[in-house]
């Protein structure tokens, strides 16, 4: 009986594949609010949290939907704590995010896709209907989270996204209390590779960022291959090595990376692979763009 005998590129690309897969398995992980506070307004007034000593959220999302009022101003609060007790509540002392809505939200339908996106600890938080027209109401929730903490439902760090609803934001917070937003992966891009060159994987776009989160690449036969970035077709412009080459007898590779820290190229630059020999192939790119 004969033994097969693989190419090393075979088993090597083989190897690379089967990692992937075993890495690509997670686990899902449902975390609840570690704040929340439903509100239902028919006229002026104010929905105060309770004492947020205890679970310290900092970081927070308030939704709401209204009829009938033919005029609304609905906004977060927060208050300095004197003596155990509320200060004077002020509209959001901390920082909204440059993803949030306005803060008053003045919506006569309710915040749909552009809800208050908050970041601040305060020991006192208050949900405000500051004033209305007309005959109606207003009613939603306010989330709150732990920043850097698991939730109450354990598990791994922060907040869910269990439900269009309740919409909450992963990634990153810099000091300027911006989102870093974590690379979701929304694109998928088809490589394919028909002889030696250079070939665009990744179209550039002035002043967008590309996030990688995976990309592959199987070839017919070896050849050195090499990820570069710059504008251009080819990534002529502001060219500049993502990867090393690999050597001549690659049939293909796979990378992965983590939505966190994704593979990100310069603003403005887009992603090609340059082959040496001529082969032909192909694979997938999976990325963000913004």
């Amino acid at each position: 009986m004969k033994s097969l005998k693989w190419p090393l590129a075979v088993v090597f690309v083989v190897a690379v594949l089967s990692a992937v897969s075993l890495r690509c398995q997670t686990q899902k992980v449902t975390t609840e609010p570690d704040c929340i506070q439903s509100f239902y307004f028919t006229a002026a007034g104010t929905q105060v949290l309770p004492d947020n000593s205890g679970p310290q959220c900092g970081l927070w999302t308030l939704n709401y939907t209204a009829s009938g009022f033919t005029g609304l101003s609905l906004r977060l609060d927060s208050a300095p704590d004197v003596s155990n007790a509320p200060g004077t509540f002020v509209s959001w002392a901390g920082t909204l995010l440059s993803s949030s809505g306005t803060n008053p939200q003045t919506s006569l339908t309710g915040s749909g896709a552009t809800p208050i996106l908050a970041l601040g600890y305060f020991r006192w938080v208050q949900v405000n209907l500051v004033s209305n027209t007309g005959t109606g109401y207003v009613t939603g929730t306010l989330y709150g989270y732990k920043i850097g903490g698991g939730g109450s439902s354990g598990g791994g760090g922060g907040s869910g996204c269990p439900t269009a609803a309740q919409p909450c934001v992963v990634g990153s917070v810099n000091s300027a209390g911006t989102i870093i937003p974590a690379a979701n992966g929304d694109q998928i891009g088809v490589i394919s590779v028909s002889g030696a060159g250079t070939i665009q994987v990744i179209a550039p776009s002035v002043g967008k960022t590309v996030y990688v989160t995976h990309i592959n690449d199987l070839n017919s036969g070896g050849s050195t291959l090499q990820l570069i970035q710059g504008t251009g077709a080819a990534c002529g412009g502001s060219s500049a090595n993502v990867t090393g080459q690999y050597p001549a007898s690659t049939l293909g590779f796979a990378l992965d990376y983590d939505g966190l820290a994704p593979l990100t190229l310069t603003a403005g630059n887009g992603l090609c692979l340059v082959i040496g020999s001529a082969v032909t192939g192909g694979g997938q790119v999976v990325f963000s763009q913004r």
